[in-house]
């Protein structure tokens, strides 16, 4: 609810008598702590940036005046009641970092008389504020005399030169040098420039966001080739495990060359070695001594000898070299066939 008291208050002079151009947009109070004559501070904050537009909307204030010596106000020394006359009508905006702002001003003929012959050089508020002296809704704005708060005139509708006292910078100055301008760059120059700026700065964030995208797909792949178990890659374990067995294959056929090599020389080789690497199993094979068994046939071709297992029987020589190598009979065909 908006019961309560509508506070007005003056502010300080204009810089210039006369007005020669009349705005279209004027801070009527600026953003942060505005101290009145007195002490009293009323403060544009988020609360008036959350609360004020509701308020007017409320109440059908989205159009209010701007009065002469709040003489559309209730309860002031100059309203005498309707009709009254008024210098214009404008929107009501809240923007942070700046203030509440009339916006689209439409001057009528008594207030283009009144401020182009420099009759009225302050701007006055009157608003509604809460207990901590947040200021919650606008009436409307006076054409005045003299004025209360510090730092607000009619030359605040340029955006860029409004000056608040807890701001000690102008924000004209400040974009022009961030755009590289000339300091008597025009409004014009500003703009063309600042919308190039903007442009720019957009294309940059476009071309950021890719980089980011593309940034998280290498991570995401270097992790995947690092750590190939945990993200299931199934190709590189295929791989791997192909590799392991060609490398066991390789072990296997150069065994058996070592073993074939060692029983040709007549090299006993222990049947434990099978169970070194390859490598100390090489070394062992090169340290036995050759000539360990004969190798060469010792009896004539067709002699067999008669044994237990009668006639047929395996010739005695062969079986011994086969029992002294502990090779089985398989070994032996396979490197004596």
């Amino acid at each position: 609810m908006l019961a309560g008291m509508i506070r007005t208050f003056r502010s300080r002079s204009l810089t210039d008598a006369e007005v020669k151009e009349l705005p279209e947009r004027l801070v009527v109070m600026p953003w942060g702590d505005n101290e009145i004559n007195g002490g009293k501070i009323l403060k544009v904050n988020a609360t008036t940036l959350a609360q004020l537009p509701a308020n007017q909307a409320l109440v059908n204030f989205d159009r209010v005046a701007l009065d002469f010596n709040h003489n559309s106000v209730p309860d002031t020394p100059f309203y005498k009641g309707e009709p009254v006359k008024v210098a214009a009508y404008a929107s009501v905006k809240v923007v942070e970092g700046e203030g509440i702002v009339y916006d689209d001003i439409e001057w009528t003929k008594e207030g283009r008389e009144m401020v182009e012959g420099g009759h009225y050089i302050d701007l006055s508020p009157a608003i509604k504020d809460n207990d901590a002296g947040e200021v919650i809704f606008l009436h409307s704005t006076a054409l005045c005399r003299q004025g209360e708060v510090r730092g607000l005139s009619l030359h605040s509708a340029d955006p860029f030169e409004t000056e608040n006292p807890n701001l000690t910078m102008k924000y004209k100055t400040n974009l022009i040098q961030l755009l590289g301008l000339k300091a008597d760059a025009t409004e014009e120059a500003i703009d063309a420039s600042l919308k190039t700026f903007t442009a720019d700065l957009e294309k940059l964030r476009e071309e950021a966001g890719q980089v980011k995208a593309l940034a998280a797909k290498i991570e995401a792949f270097e992790k995947k080739t690092k750590t190939p178990e945990e993200k299931g890659n199934s190709d590189l374990k295929a791989l791997a495990a192909r590799i392991d067995s060609l490398e066991k294959s390789a072990d296997t056929r150069e065994r058996d060359v070592l073993k074939a090599q060692a029983i040709r020389d007549g090299k006993i080789v222990p049947l434990s070695a099978d169970k070194l690497d390859l490598e100390d199993f090489k070394a062992l094979v090169a340290e036995l001594p050759a000539d360990q068994v004969p190798m060469d046939k010792r009896t004539p071709d067709g002699i067999k000898a008669l044994a237990s297992a009668g006639v047929g029987a395996t010739d005695s020589s062969e079986a011994e070299v086969k029992r002294q190598l502990n090779i089985s009979d398989d070994d032996w065909k396979k490197y004596n066939g």
